[in-house]
C-alpha cells in the first residue's frame, strides 16, 4: 500500500506547485535553455516534498496457550491426592493433544516453594502471576487449576485475570473433614513476667462443635480451653523465664479427619527482661572499675548495685575501729534470699578471702544451673 507523508504542509506545495506552473509557461515562451533539465529537477524536489512510502504488513498466526496448574503441596501429599492430582492432570493432558493451534504450559507447585515463617503456604497465584508476566496474556486460551481447595494467596486474583477463563479442578470427596489451627500475633519476643496475647482458629468447614485445645510452655500444659471452630478466639499465656520458650499449641483429632498432621503447632518465643539487674562486686579498688561503672550506668535499661570490698577478714592493722566502714558486706541478703533478682553477677578481681563461705559459692552454682549468668574478671596471679 502507496502512502505520502509530505515534509511540508500542504498549502506550501500547493503554492510551490502553482509557481513552477506559471513560471513553466513564461519558460515556454521565452524559450529558456536547459528547460527539460529544470524540470527533471522539480520533479525530483517533488517527490522528496511529497516522500512516498510504501507500507507492507506480515501477519502470522500463533498458538494459544493453555495453562495448566496442578498443586502438589503437602497438604496434597498428607490426604494421598497424588494418584488423583497425577489421574487428573493425564486426562486433561490428553484430552487436548489433537487441539490444534493450542500449546499447553504445566506450572507444579510444590510444597518447597512457600515455606516461609508462618509455615507452609500454598501460593498458586503467586506462581501463576509469575509466569503470566513472561508470555502474552492476549494467547492465553485459559487456566485449569487442580487443587484440593487450600489456596493462601487468592488476594492475588485481580483485573489481570478479566479477560482470562479460569476453572478449578478440585480434588476429593464431599464428605472430606479436616481441621487446622490458625494463629495470628504470636511475637517472637516477649517481657519476662507478663503474657502475650495472639488469636487462634481453629478451621473445621462446615462443623460447629467444640474442640479441646491445649497450649504448652516448654513441655507443661499451662492452658486448654474448649473452642467453638470456624471463629478467632484471644488467648493469653505467660512468659516465666527468659531464653527460648517453647510455644505448643494442639487440639483434639477426630476421627473422620484427613490427617492429623496439622493440628498440631510449635513456636519459639524468646523472653527478654525489661530491666538487666546486675550485681558488680568487686574484690578490690583498681583501675577498671570505673569503667565498668561508666558503661553499666550509661544504659537506662540496666539496674545496677555494686560493692566493692575494701577491707578483707583476713587484714589485721592498727585502723581505729571508728574510721572502719559501718556498713557490713550484706553476703547473707546477696547470696542467699535475693539472687535470683539479678540476670549478672560480676565478679570483678575476687578472691576467696572468706568473705563467701562455701554454702554461699554453692548458691551461685545452683543460680546459673537455673539460668543466671556469672562474668569472673581476673587476672594471672587468680
Amino acid at each position: 500500500m502507496n502512502n505520502f507523508y509530505p515534509l511540508l504542509s500542504n498549502q506550501i506545495i500547493f503554492l510551490f506547485f502553482t509557481l513552477f506552473f506559471l513560471l513553466f509557461i513564461s519558460y515556454c515562451y521565452v524559450s529558456v535553455k536547459k528547460l527539460i533539465l529544470r524540470t527533471v529537477i522539480f520533479i525530483v524536489l517533488s517527490i522528496l516534498l511529497l516522500n512516498p512510502m510504501i507500507n507492507s504488513s506480515e501477519k502470522s498466526l500463533q498458538n494459544d496457550f493453555l495453562i495448566l496448574v496442578y498443586d502438589k503441596t503437602q497438604s496434597i501429599v498428607d490426604t494421598n491426592k497424588l494418584d488423583q492430582l497425577f489421574k487428573s492432570r493425564d486426562e486433561i493432558k490428553n484430552k487436548i493433544r489433537n487441539i490444534k493451534n493450542l500449546e499447553l504450559i504445566e506450572i507444579e507447585v510444590n510444597s518447597d516453594d512457600e515455606k516461609n515463617n508462618e509455615g507452609i503456604k500454598t501460593k498458586i497465584f503467586t506462581e501463576l502471576t509469575s509466569k503470566l508476566q513472561k508470555i502474552d496474556r492476549r494467547r492465553v486460551a485459559g487456566i485449569i487449576i487442580i487443587t484440593d481447595g487450600i489456596i493462601h494467596d487468592l488476594e492475588k486474583v485481580n483485573s489481570e485475570y478479566a479477560n482470562i477463563p479460569l476453572h478449578f479442578l478440585l480434588l476429593g470427596t464431599k464428605s472430606e473433614r479436616d481441621r487446622s489451627i490458625i494463629t495470628k500475633n504470636i511475637p517472637d519476643y516477649a517481657m519476662v513476667g507478663k503474657e502475650i496475647s495472639f488469636l487462634i482458629n481453629i478451621n473445621d468447614s462446615n462443623y460447629s462443635e467444640e474442640v479441646i485445645a491445649s497450649f504448652l510452655l516448654d513441655g507443661e500444659e499451662v492452658l486448654s480451653k474448649s473452642l467453638t471452630p470456624n471463629i478467632e478466639h484471644k488467648v493469653a499465656i505467660p512468659i516465666s523465664h527468659s531464653g527460648v520458650n517453647l510455644l505448643e499449641i494442639k487440639i483434639n483429632n477426630h476421627k473422620d479427619e484427613l490427617t492429623f498432621n496439622n493440628n498440631y503447632k510449635a513456636f519459639e518465643i524468646n523472653g527478654i527482661h525489661e530491666k538487666l539487674r546486675v550485681m558488680l562486686i568487686s574484690g578490690e579498688p583498681n583501675m577498671g572499675l570505673r569503667n565498668w561503672r561508666n558503661i553499666l550506668n550509661s544504659d537506662p535499661s540496666v539496674e545496677l548495685l555494686h560493692f566493692t570490698i575494701l577491707r578483707p577478714p583476713s587484714k589485721r592493722d592498727l585502723t581505729p575501729v571508728k574510721e572502719l566502714a559501718l556498713i557490713p558486706f550484706p553476703s547473707q541478703e546477696l547470696f542467699s534470699a535475693d539472687m535470683s533478682k539479678f540476670n549478672l553477677i560480676i565478679l570483678d578481681q575476687y578472691t576467696l578471702q572468706g568473705i563467701l563461705p562455701k554454702k554461699y559459692i554453692d548458691n551461685i552454682v545452683n543460680y546459673v544451673l537455673n539460668g543466671g549468668a556469672v562474668l569472673s574478671i581476673s587476672g594471672e596471679e587468680y
